[in-house]
């Protein structure tokens, strides 16, 4: 009915240790654990002291997994850094979420998934759908994804056309501010937006002044081949492959 000091009753006979799932309760007897401990120092749910495969344990009970601002380690869910929401260790650049909702995650490699939290992404990188910061493609200065074709600025001496950070701006376009700008529609090339800087016309157009008109001057014709406008006597010795001056 009672046992000696260090020993502990247990179904009518007194023993060293208590059996598993089991701990002695103040009267030296062998009590049951609950039964989500592995072992206790007590009755309830939450007298856990291990926990049994598979589950974790969290201010005295086991758990399937760590809340909010917790991370396993050694089958025991740990406080992560205070700047973290989730996290994978208690460094502050441990964090997978921040807890701050204006922040955003920096990782400090690019094939890491954890980071730090800061107030914003650094230049050449761009804000994910999961609130982390990404690294451009090396031809862009500011980005909206990770391809060549997410570009939003450029560096110099490159020109962001349609989203690309390209050496020089195609035909019908002129470089401002490193973008590429449409040249007036009368412009083949240009070095400005309005209809007097062309620098070249289409054909059947000639350049004047900056201007590319279709009407020459009088006593001038149009050339299809060039696109100039010819006096009538430089047109005749073309046409007949003789010299003029």
């Amino acid at each position: 009915m009672s046992c000696p000091t260090g020993t502990a009753l247990h179904h009518g006979k007194c023993i060293t240790q208590c059996p598993t799932q089991h701990y002695v309760d103040n009267h030296s007897r062998c009590r049951a654990c609950h039964s989500s401990c592995a072992t206790c120092w007590g009755p309830s749910v939450s007298h856990c002291i291990s926990c049994p495969s598979g589950l974790l344990l969290h201010q005295g009970q086991c758990v399937e997994a760590c809340g909010e601002g917790l991370y396993p380690q050694d089958s025991t869910c740990h406080n992560c850094h205070p700047s973290c929401r989730s996290c994978v260790g208690p460094l502050a650049s441990d964090c997978l979420r921040c807890l701050k909702p204006e922040e955003v995650l920096l990782p400090q490699h690019i094939h890491l998934r954890h980071g730090i939290c800061t107030s914003g992404c650094p230049e050449h990188s761009f804000l994910d759908n999961l609130q982390t910061c990404r690294d451009c493609h090396p031809s862009c200065q500011h980005c909206t994804g990770p391809s060549a074709e997410n570009c939003s600025s450029c560096l110099s001496p490159s020109s962001l056309f349609e989203g690309r950070c390209v050496p020089t701006c195609p035909q019908g376009f002129f470089t401002q501010d490193n973008q590429c700008q449409a040249c007036h529609p009368s412009c083949q090339t240009c070095s400005g937006p309005s209809q007097a800087d062309c620098a070249s016309c289409p054909p059947q157009a000639s350049l004047q002044s900056g201007y590319c008109t279709t009407g020459c001057q009088e006593g001038r014709f149009l050339s299809s081949v060039t696109g100039e406008c010819l006096s009538k006597s430089a047109f005749s010795a073309a046409r007949f492959n003789v010299p003029f001056s």
